[in-house]
């Protein structure tokens, strides 16, 4: 029998599935359906967007998000000092040098980070109505506090928002498209060097973008309907022929505030540069001095050899010809190494050795005191010794408050934006702090304010990390578990009774690890016992 034959055999007596396969298939697909198609749709979206005419380029689709906002390039101390003439015209020149920095030098990089880290993103949701003694016990409120707090929960905030922090630390400014579903608020990065501030507003900034930008995605899936649409009508006008002025409008798109928003370090000036950019000029000294240290180890290493030829006393001629005399050095420096050189000549000459050069043996140290000096941070907050406590205190507790004051305060202002668009009737308020350097310290105040104060529980609860829509749901699950009162007190004289019947005391020892008189006292307990 062939093989086609027996593989037809086969599948016409395929087994057909029991009853409780059946059943369990069915059990599966009404506990999992919904969300395994919310993870296809998912995943097709996914798709869809790095895919064009069926065909599917990672590389390319890697390229496109690097694009967006990584792009560094190296300057010189003059270049700097220019762009710091006018930084509002040199603000992109400023923003790729310090990502390039971001890389190639280690105090810059952990300067931005630390920027960053250090805030602890830890905030309360609070009513910001005047009095709502009259609403409070109301359906219609608790249903706006539930709304709010299923907002919360929809940014993402301990993920998104220091992620959004790092990019301001970085570059300084930060644009974003917020995109919102069923489940999620999602705040879509786009290119920095393609946004442009256009004015103030009560929560921040207005931009718009110019959607040439988008010229490199053609023909790539709709990922953002809104500026699809918008970069359709410019393609449009362009090809009708509009320029110039007559372009403009249409280039340039206005994003509406209801969709969009954009963080800066200064919330006074509408610029786009980084917060270190004081410290960009010490920073490239640093790789200068880097490449001296180069060159004068490798001077150290060089030495130059002198080797004379005989002249004859009588008639003052060679001994050898010049052309015997190179071939012995030849042969000879064959058997040296690279960074020596040698040489014959008839005249008196010395050795020639680079390691003289004494000077630079402190360039590290000097360029790296540079450094810290222009970051405006101690040395000792990036591992170096430091016997004053207090003056580390100080040092961390500016930097905290040169990177997190209006860095909070715009974030509330974005919490705050969004919940207001949800609730409306009635008002509530998102307030952010924490600093991680003093997470214990903060944590014992919100402890002792919560013991003797009689101050809400959320507040302590904030402090250690907790979100406003978590705080309920954990203290409800934490009472059905009732975990606490399974637990057992650990063994000590402190916890357990010393009656007779009882294990009272500490835990006893093993003989081995006691002493003779400790034995005796032993031995003589249970024999008192016994007598009882």
């Amino acid at each position: 029998m062939s093989n086609k034959q027996t593989a037809k055999k086969k599948s016409a007596t395929k087994k057909m599935a029991t009853p409780e396969q059946i059943q369990t298939l069915e059990q599966f697909v009404k506990t999992y359906s919904a969300d395994l198609s919310k993870q296809l749709r998912q995943l097709n979206l996914i798709t869809q967007i790095s895919s064009n005419k069926g065909q599917y380029n990672p590389i390319l689709s890697e390229q496109y998000i690097n694009d967006i906002n990584f792009n560094p390039e190296r300057a010189s101390s003059n270049e700097i000092s220019k762009w710091l003439m006018s930084p509002q015209y040199y603000d992109a020149n400023i923003r790729h040098l310090s990502q390039y920095l971001e890389s190639a030098v280690g105090q810059y990089g952990r300067a931005i980070w630390f920027l960053n880290t250090e805030k602890s993103f830890n905030y309360l949701l609070t009513p910001a109505d005047a009095n709502n003694k009259d609403y409070i016990d109301t359906k219609e409120y608790m249903n706006s506090y539930t709304t709010a707090l299923n907002t919360l929960r929809k940014m993402n905030i301990k993920y998104q928002f220091p992620k959004m922090d790092l990019q301001v630390m970085e570059n300084g400014v930060g644009f974003y498209f917020i995109q919102e579903t069923e489940d999620t608020i999602t705040f879509l990065q786009l290119p920095t060097d393609y946004c442009y501030i256009t004015a103030p507003w009560t929560y921040g900034w207005l931009f718009a973008i110019d959607l040439t930008f988008f010229d490199r995605l053609v023909g790539m899936p709709e990922m953002l309907p809104e500026l699809t649409e918008a970069y359709r009508v410019f393609v449009e006008k362009r090809k009708a022929g509009y320029t110039g002025e007559e372009l403009a409008p249409f280039q340039y798109y206005n994003l509406p505030p209801e969709k969009s928003f954009c963080l800066t370090f200064n919330p006074n000036r509408a610029d786009k540069i980084p917060p270190l950019t004081g410290a960009m000029g010490a920073s490239l000294d640093v790789l200068s001095y880097r490449d001296l240290l180069k060159k004068k180890s490798v001077l150290d290493l060089w030495k130059l050899i002198a080797m004379k030829i005989p002249i004859d006393k009588n008639t003052n001629k060679m001994q050898i010809p010049y052309d015997e005399a190179a071939e012995l050095i030849s042969m000879i420096k064959e058997q040296m190494p690279e960074n020596i050189v040698a040489f014959a000549t008839p005249f008196e000459a010395q050795e020639v050795a680079a390691n003289q050069v004494n000077t630079m043996d402190k360039l590290v140290d000097l360029g790296d005191n540079n450094v810290f000096s222009a970051l405006g941070m101690g040395s000792a907050m990036f591992g170096k010794d430091n016997k004053n406590a207090g003056q580390l205190k100080i040092s961390s507790q500016i930097s905290f408050d040169y990177a997190a004051t209006h860095m909070y305060s715009q974030f509330a202002n974005l919490a705050n934006w969004i919940i207001m668009q949800k609730t409306r009737t009635y008002k509530w308020k998102v307030s952010f702090f924490g600093n991680k350097l003093d997470k214990d310290k903060e944590i014992d105040t919100a402890l002792k304010l919560v013991t003797t104060s009689n101050y809400p529980v959320e507040y302590l609860m904030a402090n250690t990390g907790f979100e406003p829509f978590e705080v309920q749901s954990f203290v409800n699950w934490a009472n059905k578990l009732d975990l606490k009162s399974k637990m057992k007190p650990l063994q000590s004289m402190n916890t357990m009774s010393n009656k007779p019947g009882s294990e009272g005391g500490r835990p006893e020892k093993d003989v081995a690890d006691m002493q003779d008189s400790g034995e005796k006292s032993r031995e003589y307990k249970e024999n008192r016992v016994g007598e009882r």
